[in-house]
């Protein structure tokens, strides 16, 4: 073998003409880069979508708290003229039947019946007082149950 390398002896020179070996660590960097950049914005994106929708919300809340108040308070006012109403109806009958009327009785409880008066008309007279009254009470009622309703 030494004989051979001997005669095979010289010198060997190989040129190639390469591109320049690519810098992979160099691409890395660049596309984290990249990357960390588009999740910078994405995040500050969402951040600010969350803050107008949370403010939007924070609106809405303000506005329903508002109008729940105001119905509160119309049903409460609506009850105390329905009391109210009740009472007057209660006030006008009594003052039209007298003090001892009775229902299911035509001449009140106490009083003989006195030729000539007409306790008919009497009780007619309560009725027509009722019926006005019932007139005013019954759209509050409803108005009442759908506030409540709400």
């Amino acid at each position: 073998m030494t004989a051979l390398r001997g005669q095979v002896g010289g010198e060997i020179s190989v040129e190639m003409d390469a591109a320049p070996g690519i810098d992979l660590t160099k691409i890395l960097a660049e596309m984290r880069e990249q990357y960390e950049s588009l999740a910078e914005k994405n995040r500050r994106d969402a951040e600010q979508w969350f803050f107008s929708k949370t403010e939007e919300l924070n609106r809405e809340v303000a506005i329903n708290t508002e109008q729940l108040q105001s119905g509160k308070t119309e049903i409460t006012e609506l009850r105390r003229t329905i009391q109210s109403l009740e009472i007057d109806l209660q006030s006008q009958l009594s003052t039209v039947r007298g003090p001892g009327w009775r229902r299911g009785r035509s001449a009140p409880v106490g009083r003989p019946r006195v030729p000539g008066r007409r306790p008919r008309a009497r009780a007619e007279a309560g009725q027509g007082a009722s019926r006005c009254v019932r007139s005013r009470l019954l759209p509050l009622l409803s108005l009442v149950g759908k506030a409540a309703a709400k």
